[in-house]
């Protein structure tokens, strides 16, 4: 029997918002990040973190600016964990995707993919 992926529950971030809302009222001192995707699996548990961004009316390079702390966040993660982390860009028709590997703090560009093919790599992690 083929097992499925749950569905969204709510469709609605707006718990999520409420919380991110809160937390901003914290001290300065008190970052927190959203991690958009932890990928794991069954057999072998977390395989890697992955930060997800729009690519918006900007360059690349506009846009790993804007990503600066989540890339630290990123490669710390991995550090301490020896997983991969990836920030990937894509498109809002999800029909291309820019996979930047996290490596000694810096992003570095992996691979740009078609829908497909991101597929295939997110299923052989």
């Amino acid at each position: 029997m083929k097992k499925t992926v749950k569905k969204e529950r709510t469709n609605s971030r707006e718990g999520d918002l409420k919380y991110s809302k809160w937390h901003r009222k914290l001290p300065y001192n008190c970052y927190m990040m959203n991690l958009d995707c932890i990928e794991w699996r069954a057999d072998r548990g977390i395989v890697a973190f992955i930060e997800t961004a729009f690519y918006e009316n900007k360059t690349l390079l506009e846009l790993l600016e804007d990503k600066k702390w989540e890339i630290k966040v990123l490669d710390e993660l991995q550090q301490k964990t020896r997983i991969p982390a990836y920030l990937v860009f894509h498109t809002d028709t999800l029909s291309l995707f820019w996979v930047y590997v996290i490596a000694e703090g810096q992003p570095y560009l992996f691979k740009t993919l078609p829908r497909y093919d991101y597929e295939q790599f997110i299923k052989k992690l």
